[in-house]
């Protein structure tokens, strides 16, 4: 066999990391929406404050603005949420950890939550699900901040492959899981305690146990139900967080500050590039790259042409990203190799060598098919 030239995209650096496990949400709701790159441009241009973003009280932080917007009700001296609350207050650093994982995703969250004027608590369910965690993938298969599972997101519309994840992408997840949570009230009669119970385990779960106490004349409120353990914890643990983020200073904790205002910028230069390259040209380390683009599984965004290809970066180096990437004609965003052909090759055998794919070979080589190696 004549050996031949193909160029190979070889694997810069990944991330892989596993998280506490979440429960099942099964969901038959589907949404329809314009095209998934369209409308997470759409939603990332709240973040850089554009005459369309809806017009909101200015605080001095938003933690502050959190405060101003919980509107559930719920009673502090209820068993199950002081047992976490002092649970919490007797491990402040935790708490304070939470906080600061949370810190460069707050805003992006309390402005989606804003928008939709839903309660503010929400913004602080990535604390229970994910501990903030953004590359969090559960034993289901769960993924980012908010855990959606893989059917959750496939029936909103969440595109996921090889080179996309967007259960794990900070805008398009965020968005999907508000709108599930929505959903869900909707679903339950406009109460917030079951949609949340439903968000962990499943709506159907929390629908049988609603018409089996209703059957025996019981009340079907949250705290009436028999529920899994797990989803009889959550909402009390995700209450008792609300009651710190009120009261800080009474529980010890000390939270970050985080300006009311936009610290991330979306960029989309329309074609791949390699995340290795956005961090040098940002000026900023490869694991931010990584943290604040986690949707991004592989070493690069997507190579389709319809991607996605979108980039949050923080709003200090954007600029100078997009200063210096349009120096480059594109030809160089993705870092390449050259591989010989040997005999007995196949593409599927080059790419599991290089940590790649055979879709990414034929793309990258412009073939039609493996049999082209031969």
């Amino acid at each position: 066999m004549k050996p031949f030239m193909v160029v190979i995209l070889l694997v810069l650096s990944g991330c892989s990391f596993d998280s506490p496990q979440s429960v099942d949400m099964n969901t038959n709701w589907a949404q329809d929406t314009q095209t998934l790159e369209q409308e997470t441009m759409r939603r990332l241009a709240h973040l850089e404050g554009d005459s369309h973003r809806r017009e909101v009280a200015q605080f001095v932080s938003v933690w502050e603005r959190m405060r101003n917007g919980f509107e559930l009700c719920y009673d502090t001296n209820n068993r199950r949420i002081l047992h976490h609350l002092h649970r919490y207050a007797h491990q402040p650093h935790h708490v304070q950890e939470l906080a600061t994982r949370a810190e460069p995703y707050l805003y992006l969250i309390s402005e989606a939550i804003t928008a939709r004027q839903m309660p503010m608590e929400l913004a602080l369910l990535p604390m229970v699900e994910s501990a903030f965690d953004p590359f969090a993938v559960s034993r289901e298969q769960a993924a980012g901040i908010w855990q959606l599972i893989p059917s959750t997101a496939k029936s909103m519309g969440l595109q996921q492959d090889w080179w996309y994840d967007g259960a794990k992408d900070l805008v398009a997840s965020t968005e999907a899981a508000l709108d599930y949570l929505y959903y869900l009230y909707q679903r339950f009669d406009n109460d917030w305690l079951l949609a949340l119970a439903a968000y962990n385990s499943g709506e159907g779960t929390v629908a049988r146990a609603i018409y089996k106490n209703k059957s025996a004349g019981r009340p079907a409120t949250f705290y009436d139900l028999q529920l899994p353990q797990e989803t009889r914890d959550y909402l009390p643990k995700l209450l008792a967080l609300v009651e710190i983020i009120k009261h800080p200073k009474r529980y010890q904790v000390s939270l970050p500050h985080v300006a009311d205002q936009p610290a991330l910028k979306a960029v989309d230069i329309g074609t791949q590039i390699d995340l290795a390259f956005v961090a040098e040209l940002a000026g900023i380390d490869l694991r931010q790259v990584y943290r604040l683009n986690p949707g991004y599984p592989r070493w690069a965004t997507h190579p389709d042409e319809y991607g996605p290809h979108h980039l949050l970066l923080p709003l200090s180096h954007a600029e100078r990203f997009e200063v210096r990437v349009a120096k480059f004609d594109g030809t160089s965003w993705v870092n390449t190799t050259e591989y010989h052909v040997k005999p007995g090759d196949t593409l599927l055998k080059i790419a599991q060598k290089h940590q790649t794919s055979v879709t990414t070979l034929l793309a990258a080589n412009k073939l039609k098919n493996s049999s082209q190696v031969q």
